[in-house]
């Protein structure tokens, strides 16, 4: 897929370029042909984490239990992508639990991106997905051991 994007990206590049050296007017790559170059790459890299705003959230919970563990939406409204993030997550235990895990999913096709808590802030963030001209939403799973809650916020 990485792949095919960038030849699709470097052919549009060079038709532009050729259309200007000929005198025609450069070939313009639509919104969404440029958003579908950031999907699977990480928001903090890129300039996309620079208008980044959380657009749905919500607490995870084991029935009515709410575990303190809160699953977000990022939108990059530059970049039209998503990505999750999860706060207040564990670190897995590896034989008890899972720990922390948030996940970005894309209605379309269900791509999907997944990260899991690794340190003690408790936090993780997912890789992005194209969202332009289509909705995903942020899933999130906490696993103490002693309770298993899950949580999604609203499609955007």
């Amino acid at each position: 897929m990485k792949s095919t994007v960038a030849r699709i990206w470097r052919s549009a590049r060079i038709a532009a370029a050729l259309a200007v050296v000929a005198g025609a007017a450069p070939i313009v790559m639509s919104t969404a042909a440029h958003a579908a170059t950031y999907d699977g790459q990480t928001a903090s890299s890129t300039s996309c984490w620079n208008d980044r705003r959380i657009v749905a959230s919500t607490y995870l919970y084991a029935g009515s239990y709410n575990s303190g563990a809160i699953i977000d939406l990022y939108y990059s409204p530059s970049c039209r992508t998503t990505w999750a993030r999860i706060e207040h997550g564990t670190i897995a235990a590896p034989g008890d639990n899972v720990g922390g895990i948030a996940q970005i999913i894309r209605n379309s096709d269900g791509r999907t991106y997944t990260c899991h808590v690794t340190s003690s802030s408790g936090t993780c963030y997912t890789a992005m997905v194209n969202d332009a001209n289509v909705t995903s939403y942020a899933y999130g799973i906490e696993d103490g051991g002693a309770f298993y809650a899950t949580g999604r916020t609203s499609n955007y």
